[in-house]
């Protein structure tokens, strides 16, 4: 008896041992993969983090330290709490940027090891490379430069990807787990970010093609396929149920059913005219390749014949063009920022991954090596012009404030409206011909104060006395009714009374 005990001692002590020598071996590996993202990624970044520009919403939080986020948001709502160290929020920054890229590091590694159930002692460096344009793309970096939103919005990718570690292949497994996981992580997902809402269906019809085109077990496809589909719709009921009417920038209904065809098709429209005309043209070109060689790796790498993998491929490339913007393109007023379009980005490390795994993936790893350079510089790019239209900006603040000085109010505030916009400096005019992209990416400059922040920094940061600039309203005198007062270089000053009206040039 006592020889049975030892014996089943000694076992469990050798079980524990190889686990404990397995985990330490997976950490190591884990950490190494995590810091090869993490540095490129952060690299990146760095002009952008050097530049320290507070982006859109940014100005209101500095100003007055609000964490309402709007939308449902309700994770960015709580964790801001946490991360901020206080209910009113300061500019915790580059904090901000240090964890989102941490957070789309550990997201990358995710969707590699998902897609190719791979140890992670066995990626290569092409897998590497495709995952780039998962959290280094053009359209993800609006999301970064919000010092305030990125972490979360990074989450929500995160979000998105967890649920398939759950996910058993196993027929007496009824991934209960991965059911469960799925509807919670699909909640929070939205409850952070919702233009992450079309990452979890990707994944779905990356992992059935691939268990299709495996032959596995076609009853446990459809099951899979079945499980996820309720499981993300329940979790976005769920979201839907807690979510409370519209903002002001956003109207979250849906579409009625008589709508949802042709206001759908003309969202998608919109939304795919904006990656046609936000990227370059040989960005477009390789992203096409890259496209057509994923066909061929399902072709090629297939059991199933010839024929039913090539309809396989071009079915899911259908459903993936559906499911990028996620839910998107079926609400009433969606938002077509570059931060609704991160989908699309995802879509082309999703392809590139399971492309350069293929048995004949030359044509695939060499796109996927451009694609991912490509987004490298421009990253790169991006955060210096915006630092220079930063500059550009202050100076031309700096010139209006002066001349304002020289209107004295008696005894009352004066009630200012800009008009036109101070456009771009050279430097960046000449670059943003080159890439499209930039010319929507980068922060809002001074500008007619009917947009928000185009105002919002003269408006709240300079403590100017009895001067009042007009956000998001007009002074209700026209401008015939005014008298020109001042013309320079820069702009022209018109007055009646109280009232200024000031264009810019």
């Amino acid at each position: 008896m006592k020889r049975k005990y030892n014996e089943k001692k000694v076992s469990i002590k050798k079980i524990y041992e190889n686990y404990k020598k397995k985990y330490n071996k997976d950490k190591k590996n884990f950490f190494k993969l995590f810091f090869i993202f993490f540095c490129i990624y952060i690299i990146s970044l760095i002009s952008l983090i050097r530049a320290d520009i507070n982006y859109d919403d940014d100005l209101g939080r500095v100003v007055v330290g609000y964490r309402e986020f709007g939308f449902g948001r309700y994770v960015s709502d709580f964790l801001s709490i946490f991360l901020h160290n206080s209910k009113y929020l300061s500019d915790v920054s580059p904090f901000t940027t240090i964890i989102s890229v941490s957070i789309m590091s550990i997201s990358s590694i995710m969707i590699i090891k998902i897609l190719t159930e791979k140890e992670l002692k066995e990626f290569k460096w092409y897998d590497i490379a495709a995952a780039l344009p998962i959290g280094m793309n053009p359209y993800f970096l609006q999301c970064y430069s919000f010092k305030f939103d990125s972490p979360y919005m990074a989450l929500s990718v995160l979000f998105s990807i967890i649920p398939f570690l759950f996910y058993k292949k196993d027929k007496n497994n009824k991934n209960k787990e991965y059911i469960i996981i799925s509807i919670i992580f699909t909640f929070l997902m939205c409850a952070s970010y919702q233009a992450s809402s079309g990452i979890y269906p990707m994944i779905v019809i990356s992992m059935a093609l691939i268990m299709f085109n495996n032959m596995e077990d076609k009853n446990e496809i459809l099951k899979f396929i079945i499980k996820s589909c309720i499981s993300y719709g329940v979790g976005l009921i769920l979201f839907k149920l807690t979510l409370i009417g519209k903002t002001y920038y956003l109207d979250s209904g849906l579409l009625s059913i008589k709508d949802i065809i042709p206001k759908s098709f003309v969202h998608y429209k919109t939304y795919y005219s904006y990656v046609l005309n936000d990227f370059k043209l040989n960005w477009l070109i390789c992203i096409f390749i890259l496209i057509l060689s994923f066909v061929v790796t399902i072709i090629t790498n297939s059991k199933q014949k010839k024929l039913i993998a090539f309809t396989s491929s071009i079915v899911s490339l259908i459903l993936y063009g559906l499911v990028m913007f996620g839910a998107y393109p079926y609400i009433k007023n969606p938002i077509f920022g570059p931060r609704a379009l991160y989908g699309f980005c995802i879509f082309i490390g999703i392809i590139a991954i399971i492309s350069v795994n293929g048995e004949k993936s030359f044509v695939s790893k060499l796109m996927i090596i451009f694609i991912s350079y490509s987004f490298f510089i421009t990253s790169l790019i991006y955060g210096n012009l915006a630092n220079i239209q930063e500059k550009y900006s202050d100076f031309r603040t700096e010139v209006l404030l002066n001349d304002l000085n020289e209107f004295q109010p008696n005894n009352e505030i004066l009630k200012i409206d800009l008009s036109g916009t101070i456009g771009q400096p050279l430097a960046v005019q000449r670059v943003t011909k080159e890439i499209p992209i930039l010319n929507r990416l980068l922060p809002v400059s001074l500008g007619d104060n009917s947009v928000r922040f185009n105002v919002y920094k003269i408006a709240t940061f300079y403590n100017v006395p009895n001067i009042e600039f007009n956000i998001d309203k007009k002074n209700d005198v026209s401008r015939k009714e005014m008298k020109l007062v001042k013309r320079t270089r820069y702009h022209d000053i018109y007055q009646k009374d109280k009232y200024i009206l000031i264009i810019l040039k």
